[in-house]
């Protein structure tokens, strides 16, 4: 018995899925009318409006009323339409691309019966609808039959309609209550910040009239302009946005303005070698928006270089504001950076018969290597034999033949210290007659013998 039992339930269970399989077909033999090929040459019939009501009742629009941003409401959607027919339609169909916030949606609406003149019909609905959700009516096809008694059922086929039962209508954004918002981007660069609004505001009936004040702090309106800039010089800033359509409906919206950090670049790279190559950059990027999009001089849009020879390179960065940051790099050919020598002391003098003494040089380079550090002297006579002045003067080269600027050292040499006799005071003393004159010219005409350290010429003897 309770096999037999659960045969039973099983039969029942593939019955209903043969079911809805067969529901499922029936649905989707459902043809859409646009796929048709239909010319639609009757003009009969025009879409006037197409609006929300919150009544499936008597549909009364919501136009003339305003919503908050992101406030949910049960709605349904009515069409408006407009027949210069003399006589009603019959088992009227409506295939049309429903859009709510970006999602689109395949409508198949039964009308039925449509009179002559202008009246409404319920198109869609409940559903919810968040207010600031765009909605839309496109590629919409209406086709009908004129014979009441010529029912083409649910399963109707192309060849169900014809070319002079069917309308083309126009396409609708579907009027709403007015819901004011807006939206912004902003960029700083310092303590600035400039902002670039956009109002995104739909519903209520256009042309609108604006009112910004960028601080909240009322006033007269800081702009009158759907899509102003304003730069801020301060934080923690409030923008509202108030609004009045052609109904004369007003709404307001306020949203705090978070400020981004500044885009800031940065880079590293390596030098191309004194005897040439390739070198790459790296570029780092923080703050303003994310997502970045780059653009180099050279026409790469990414975001480091490879195996780039010596030259300036330029990249522009642009984050998601549109915020944009330019950074410049100079790859050298090899080291154009000098070698650098060490201050030297200043002029220094002293006394003959000392010599000069001087300081060794120092020198350093970018590379780090320093291949020859070199000096020449120039010895400047002065009045005398042991009066002078050298200057020594240093230059320094590295690797890539990159000479120093030079670097000097004077000494100078004086001659302050007197000959010295070498003649004994008493050497020269002579005792003669008068009578002697050979003997006293002679001891008139010798001379004291002097040395000195510095000059080896001291014959410049003066008798007093």
């Amino acid at each position: 018995m309770k096999n037999i039992t659960s045969f039973f339930k099983n039969l029942k269970n593939v019955f209903i899925t043969l079911l809805l399989i067969f529901n499922i077909y029936s649905s989707f033999s459902q043809v859409d009318l646009r796929t048709c090929g239909f010319s639609c040459t009757s003009n009969n019939y025009t879409l006037t409006d197409v609006y929300l009501s919150l009544s499936n009742v008597n549909g009364v629009p919501i136009t003339n009323t305003t919503c908050t941003i992101g406030q949910v409401q049960q709605v349904y959607i009515y069409l408006n339409y407009s027949s210069n027919s003399n006589s009603s339609i019959h088992f009227a169909r409506l295939n049309s691309d429903l859009t709510i916030a970006g999602t689109t949606t395949f409508l198949n609406v039964l009308l039925g019966d449509i009179v002559p003149g202008s009246n409404k019909k319920l198109l869609y609905g409940p559903f919810n609808w968040t207010c600031g959700d765009e909605l839309s009516l496109t590629n919409t096809i209406i086709a009908w039959k004129t014979n009441s008694n010529n029912d083409p059922g649910p399963n109707y086929q192309c060849s169900s309609f014809s070319n002079s039962q069917c309308d083309f209508t126009n396409s609708f954004i579907i009027s709403k209550p007015l819901a004011v918002q807006f939206s912004y981007k902003a960029c700083k660069v310092g303590t600035n910040t400039t902002v670039n609004f956009t109002s995104t505001t739909n519903g209520g009936k256009p042309p609108y009239t604006y009112a910004w004040d960028f601080k909240n702090d009322g006033g007269a309106p800081d702009s009158t302009i759907a899509n102003p800039t304003y730069t801020y010089t301060t934080s923690n800033n409030t923008a509202k946005l108030t609004v009045i359509d052609s109904q004369n409906i007003s709404n307001s919206y306020t949203l705090q303005i978070i400020e981004p950090t500044e885009l800031m670049l940065s880079e590293t790279h390596t030098n191309v070698g004194c005897s040439g190559g390739t070198s790459s950059i790296t570029l780092n990027v923080a703050g303003g928006t994310p997502n970045y999009t780059y653009l180099w001089s050279t026409g790469a849009t990414t975001k480091d270089l490879a195996n780039v020879t010596s030259g300036t390179y330029t990249v522009t960065v642009t984050d998601s504001n549109n915020c944009t940051k330019q950074l410049s790099v100079t790859i050298t050919n090899g080291d154009t950076i000098k070698p650098i020598i060490a201050p030297l002391p200043s002029p220094t003098t002293i006394n003959c018969p000392n010599t000069p003494v001087f300081d060794q040089a120092t020198a350093t380079d970018n590379s780090g290597t320093v291949t020859s550090l070199t000096f020449v002297d120039v010895n400047t006579p002065g009045s005398c034999l042991g009066k002078y002045s050298i200057t020594r003067t240093w230059t320094a080269k590295d690797a890539c033949n990159n000479t120093s600027l030079p670097v000097s050292q004077t000494i100078n040499v004086v001659d302050n210290t007197a000959p010295t006799w070498t003649t004994a005071p008493t050497n020269l003393n002579v005792t003669l007659q008068c009578s002697n004159t050979a003997g006293l010219a002679n001891a008139q005409a010798q001379f004291p013998i002097a040395t000195d350290a510095c000059d080896t010429d001291v014959t410049n003897i003066v008798k007093v």
